[in-house]
């Protein structure tokens, strides 16, 4: 069924890059990516900051046009999602210290509802989620499960680029 990638990974697609070759080889296979709404904003974002402009950038206008095509797999976000997004966050409000900062604490809390968004998404239809920053989402795939004791984890994976 695929993979949901974090913004990490989608945060490097563009022509030539490990991720893009990879995303191509994938295509309309089980091991596809699947990107996660939450990473698409967040990577929008960045590249509309870096430009300063009203206009898209080109990278985002290239982004959409890829992410538009039918191989590649968008991560639906569930009204499942939606709940259990809200109930991690409500249990863990603040990101966990569980690495020295890179970023301000602003940063960092609109990361950490990121991440739980995206963490989230994949839990809520059964795919792992493929990170650079497996403590967080391992973190997330905790209180998942305490919350949830029933239902299927949440896997965490290393990038497979």
């Amino acid at each position: 069924m695929g993979v949901a990638w974090d913004t990490g990974l989608v945060s490097r697609l563009r022509p030539g890059s490990g991720e893009y070759e990879f995303l191509v080889a994938t295509a309309l296979t089980d091991d596809r990516p699947l990107i996660p709404l939450p990473s698409i904003a967040e990577v929008v974002s960045g590249l509309s900051l870096r430009v300063r402009t009203t206009r898209p950038s080109a990278e985002v206008v290239w982004l959409v046009r890829l992410l538009s095509r039918p191989y590649v797999g968008v991560l639906p976000a569930t009204l499942p999602a939606a709940v259990a997004a809200g109930r991690v966050r409500a249990a863990q409000p603040f990101p966990p210290a569980l690495r020295r900062p890179r970023r301000s604490k602003a940063e960092r809390r609109v990361a950490w509802a990121t991440d739980i968004q995206i963490g989230a998404q994949a839990w809520a239809v059964g795919v792992p989620v493929a990170t650079e920053s497996a403590a967080d989402f391992e973190h997330i795939a905790e209180i998942l499960g305490d919350l949830y004791p029933k239902a299927k984890p949440l896997d965490v994976l290393p990038s497979p680029v």
